[in-house]
């Protein structure tokens, strides 16, 4: 086939998932060889929608049962426009795309993609490259259809100076450098929902104008528990925190061991030259984090470095109460000590809380020291 023009009708009787699709492709040139049991060609090329060109390799075994049939597909060239893939993928796709995934598409811009497809279609893996216009990423991952009708999925993806933030709208963060490893299953919730284990490693990332090395991290799911650990070693935020999330009733269990946050280097505090906190942090809450909630928050050993001296605390606690009459919140540590009550929302008391802590606690916010403050607020 030389610069030939072919609609997916024509070939559907072949691959039957391609009827509903109404598509043409344009300028086609393409080799074929063998019989339908056995057959093998390539693409030369092929121009797609507006800006989508494809360049291929193919080896298919045992048609014409498509379900049966062994591929081996080489993309040795694939680039569209974000334009192009939304309207192959609502020409495509049974329903139309949420809001957001449109909005990451049209942010990617454009992708040209590298990849091989082995493999029957319940258990095939997928090994390439791809470049956007926010970065690049590469994988190799395994998709099989197990028998009680999971999906298994085993693999790998890193990204080199993928800009994550331009790709999901996030102002503060930036380029990312990682890896990513996944070992899991997905079905419906009868069978389990999403199983599996995922690691992440975090070569580099930007975030607020810094760049962040060193950070892993791993999670464990099963069903609605999930279970995670970060690390980072990065100088200015050296940290191992514990994480464990149950869905059914929402728990939220934290431990975090803060050995360095420089809060300057951070952004967080630019108004001091000098400003690293330490400190044993625990969390144990139930309910919506959104504003019905019961539980503590403790703060141990903790130390604060700032221009003039060191700020010391063996501990602080906060602890909330969601009574259906009013919020209680306890802030209660060995330099302040604050009581509140309302039925306000948890929102409205963390305002409060946090005008009072300005005004009794001036040497964190204007370098004012004050020494043996105690108080009692209801």
């Amino acid at each position: 086939v030389e610069h030939s023009n072919i609609a997916t009708d024509d070939i559907a009787y072949i691959i039957p998932t391609l009827s509903d699709w109404d598509m043409v492709v344009r300028s086609l040139s393409a080799t074929a060889e063998g019989s339908l049991d056995d057959l093998e060609g390539s693409i030369k090329s092929a121009k797609i929608a507006n800006d989508t060109d494809l360049e291929a390799t193919y080896h298919i075994k045992d048609l014409p049962y498509w379900r049966d049939a062994h591929y081996v597909v080489g993309i040795e060239k694939l680039s569209s426009t974000s334009a192009d893939i939304l309207t192959l993928a609502n020409r495509i796709a049974p329903e139309a795309l949420p809001e957001d995934v449109v909005g990451i598409i049209e942010r990617i811009e454009w992708i040209e993609l590298r990849s091989t497809v082995g493999g029957k279609l319940n258990d095939l893996r997928f090994v390439g490259n791809i470049s956007t216009g926010a970065g690049d990423a590469s994988g190799d991952l395994i998709l099989t259809t197990q028998e009680n009708g999971r999906l298994a999925i085993v693999g790998e993806a890193k990204s080199e100076s993928l800009d994550i933030g331009e790709i999901l709208s996030l102002d503060k963060l930036h380029s990312i450098t990682s890896e990513i490893k996944v070992n899991g299953s997905v079905g419906n919730t009868e069978s389990g929902g999403i199983i599996g284990d995922i690691g992440v490693k975090i070569a580099s990332i930007g975030y607020a104008g810094h760049t962040f090395r060193g950070i892993e991290g791993e999670c464990k799911v099963a069903g609605n528990d999930y279970y995670g650990n970060i690390k980072s070693s990065d100088p200015n935020i050296n940290l191992r925190a514990d994480i464990k999330l149950n869905d059914t009733k929402p728990t939220y269990i934290a431990s975090m061991a803060l050995k360095r946050a420089d809060l300057n280097a951070l952004g967080i505090n630019r108004r001091d030259s000098i400003s690293v906190v330490s400190a044993n942090i625990g969390v144990d809450l139930q309910g919506v984090l959104s504003d019905g909630f019961d539980g503590y928050v403790s703060i141990a050993d903790v130390a604060y470095d700032y221009p003039n001296s060191t700020l010391t605390t063996d501990r602080i606690k906060m602890e909330f109460e969601n009574l259906s009459e009013y919020k209680s919140i306890l802030l209660d540590s060995d330099f302040i000590t604050l009581d509140y009550h309302s039925n306000s929302t948890y929102t409205e008391a963390y305002s409060h809380l946090y005008s009072a802590l300005k005004h009794y606690l001036p040497i964190i916010y204007d370098n004012t020291e004050m020494e043996g403050v105690h108080h009692e607020c209801h």
